[in-house]
């Protein structure tokens, strides 16, 4: 579509889980791209749990939130989840209206995320 943007998002294994470094907002002009690479990340590591770092994202848009539902529902289907690190005000206050920190959990850093795997009961 008009104004299509790549996004290069950082992907890396971790211990227990697949790191993705999303390096901007999430906006129309890059949700394609940043939805591919996602999707691309899924395919390549068989991590049942994902994490993205939110610390550059200050917005993200409905088609955005789409993308991240998606991946939350594969996970789901491998019996893990989806982490956000980092997540800041604007993005984490959309995420508490939206009731969507229910299901993708936010959290402060990795150390945090390799607790929470470790004691999965502790957020159900």
């Amino acid at each position: 579509h008009e104004g299509a943007k790549t996004v290069k998002v950082k992907a890396s294994q971790k211990e227990g889980f697949v790191l993705l470094v999303i390096p901007e907002d999430i906006t129309f002009q890059n949700c394609k791209s940043l939805k591919a690479q996602i999707e691309k990340a899924l395919q390549v590591f068989p991590d049942k749990w994902m994490v993205l770092d939110f610390k550059k994202v200050d917005f993200i848009n409905s088609s955005g939130i789409g993308i991240l539902v998606d991946a939350l529902k594969f996970l789901r289907k491998r019996e893990g989840g989806l982490f956000i690190t980092r997540c800041g005000g604007p993005v984490r206050r959309l995420f508490e209206k939206t009731r969507l920190h229910e299901d993708i959990k936010l959290v402060k850093d990795e150390e945090a995320v390799k607790a929470a795997i470790a004691s999965p009961d502790a957020w159900d």
